[in-house]
């Protein structure tokens, strides 16, 4: 029986029109007169998915499924809120159902796909999004799936030129733009990211999530300010929302408002107990404004775990195992801490990276020096130890006040045969002061955009008369060497046979030879710093946590003296205060440098 055609046309244009109360009242009459008309029965459903009454959408689309189960469009409706009510094998049933109908359907297979993704059958769900794909090679949806399918198979070029094709196709389409602007920012693109997710943002300006990810693009491509702002809209639209409280925390951070950036984490952690990030990051802060026992305990949510491992109270008598950790950096930082354990416990046994095992054995003849290899497993070795501590973990211990640091100008002893070697090296330099340099620093894209400090911007460095300039940076650096001596003024002199990334023995005899070490925030910098030799460190307007702040030396090293940027991005102040510095110290004997 055919519903009153005028009462359902009624009832479809209020539904079109957002006019659904109406809309209802007119399903409900009809359905009263004409209780198995299809029609009535598919469009009140798919109103009642919407409204998000799942239970009565379902009840209403399985009678129209009833009376017309040839239709691939009723099985594929009928999938959608199965789906949205959490029964996913009915709704895949239902799609396969659509499928065998209409095998041609385009909509069916992305529909189904975008199921499989959420369950995680990522074969399945490929294969079911290329065949969308092939089928409606302008379906803006379908690309922004097969994109999102390429990406979990991690083929990001794939993922890139479907995202790109789905914002050509459909350029009002907020999804593909922001999986655009994500994918981007995992490549660390973050220039693209945000660009992308920028117009995201316009065209889903009420999403929280979205404004949290342009906020995480703009920090990485260091736009500060833009990512406090995009933070703070998403925090007006959730006040809670984790991500866009721990963007703002690293945002503060990056601006030198550590204060203000303690209260964001925290802020985060206590609305979100198990997000170890914003505590973590909390602890960094703390640790950065010398808040060293609350920093130290923070700092072990290092690698994830949710609560803090404590240390035994006693440790003298014992056996113990320090494991390391993290880069070569922290490593030699860490090892600092290294006589204090060696002074209470029975014995010790250290792993390091094996370039640094030469220096640690000479320098610690108490300890046993163990090279941690990669692929080594700690629970192996730990049956033969009363405890093991991560090399990191030992300034919780030994590291909780100014007082607790070293007074010792050095910590690490160079080999003695080499240190002959190379200062008979820089003797033949005829300079009267040497002076060893390192300027690019940082292990990720972001990291060396604001660490480095381009060898061109030290130029007046190496014009200071009486200064012998030797290279101590790893990597391929011989273009820019060439550049900076093209016209024959300037000379850096790169050492014969050093090579840095392989030796650091090597390399610190050599540094321990030089007058001074000029260089950026990096492992060089750590290594002259451990070795004793006069070290000017030269970091950005917001430095790594290690650096602490508003001050010119570091508790790390006594002999460091740390050069600060005044503003984000300005190397040319810094360089000047720098220069002026050595041109006073190339005036005197290089015992006379001064921190």
């Amino acid at each position: 029986m055919a519903a009153s055609q005028p009462m359902l046309d009624r009832a479809l244009t209020l539904h079109r029109a957002g006019r659904m109360a109406e809309a209802e009242r007119l399903y409900q009459q009809l359905l009263a007169r004409q209780p198995d008309c299809v029609q009535t029965l598919h469009r009140y459903g798919l109103l009642l998915h919407a409204a998000g009454q799942l239970r009565a959408a379902i009840d209403l689309l399985r009678r129209a499924v009833a009376r017309q189960p040839k239709s691939a469009e009723l099985r594929n409706d009928l999938a959608g809120a199965l789906a949205a009510a959490g029964e996913r094998g009915a709704a895949i049933a239902e799609y396969q159902a659509g499928l065998a109908i209409a095998p041609d359907l385009a909509l069916l297979h992305a529909n189904l796909a975008q199921l499989h993704l959420a369950s995680g059958a990522q074969a399945a769900a490929h294969q079911h999004l290329l065949q969308a794909s092939r089928l409606a090679p302008r379906d803006a949806r379908a690309r922004l799936l097969l994109g999102d399918s390429f990406r979990q198979r991690d083929e990001g070029d794939q993922a890139l030129a479907c995202y790109q094709l789905a914002c050509q196709l459909d350029p009002s389409l907020a999804a593909a733009w922001q999986n655009l602007g994500c994918l981007h920012a995992d490549q660390e693109d973050f220039d693209r990211a945000a660009a992308a997710l920028t117009t995201a943002a316009s065209l889903s300006p009420g999403s929280a999530d979205l404004l949290a990810n342009l906020a995480v693009a703009q920090l990485g491509a260091g736009r500060v300010g833009d990512a406090l702002a995009s933070s703070r809209r998403a925090l007006a639209i959730a006040p809670t929302h984790a991500n866009a409280l721990l963007t703002l925390g690293n945002a503060l951070v990056e601006a030198g408002r550590r204060q203000e950036a303690i209260r964001a984490f925290d802020d985060c952690s206590a609305h979100h107990p198990h997000q170890i990030q914003s505590a973590y990051n909390s602890a960094l802060a703390q640790l950065s404004l010398g808040e060293w026992s609350g920093g130290w305990e923070g700092y072990e949510l290092r690698d994830g775990r949710a609560r803090p491992f404590d240390p035994p109270a006693d440790l003298h008598g014992r056996r113990v195992l320090v494991v390391a950790e993290q880069g070569v950096g922290s490593q030699i930082m860490f090892l600092s801490c290294l006589s204090d354990l060696l002074r209470v416990a029975r014995a010790v046994t250290v792993t390091c990276d094996p370039r640094l095992a030469p220096l640690v054995q000479r320098t610690y003849a108490g300890a046993q020096v163990a090279a941690h290899q990669a692929g080594t497993r700690i629970e192996q070795l730990a049956p033969s130890f009363d405890y093991v501590i991560r090399l990191g973990s030992l300034p919780r211990r030994f590291r909780n006040s100014e007082s607790d640091f070293p007074r010792a100008s050095a910590h690490l002893q160079p080999c003695p045969k080499r240190l002959r070697h190379w200062r008979g090296w820089l003797a033949g330099l005829g300079a009267r002061v040497t002076v060893g340099v390192s300027w690019i620093g940082g292990r990720t894209p972001e990291q060396r955009r604001k660490r480095t400090s381009p060898l061109a911007q030290w130029r007046p460095l190496a014009q200071v008369p009486g200064v012998g300039m030797v290279c101590l940076q790893y990597g391929e650096v011989g273009a820019e060497l060439a550049t900076i001596g093209a016209d024959g003024k300037i000379t850096i002199h790169r050492p014969p046979g050093l090579n840095p990334l392989v030796d650091l023995d090597d390399l610190a005899a050599l540094i321990a030879a030089l007058d001074l070490v000029i260089t950026v925030d990096n492992t060089t910098a750590h290594l002259a710093g451990a070795v004793g030799v006069e070290t000017w460190t030269l970091l950005p307007f917001s430095a790594d946590w290690r650096w602490l702040v508003d001050r010119d030396d570091s508790p790390w090293y006594p002999r460091m003296r740390l050069f600060r940027q005044t503003a984000t991005g300005d190397w040319s102040s810094v360089v000047a205060r720098v220069q002026h510095a050595l041109s006073l110290a190339a005036t005197g004997t290089p015992s006379r440098l001064a921190a």
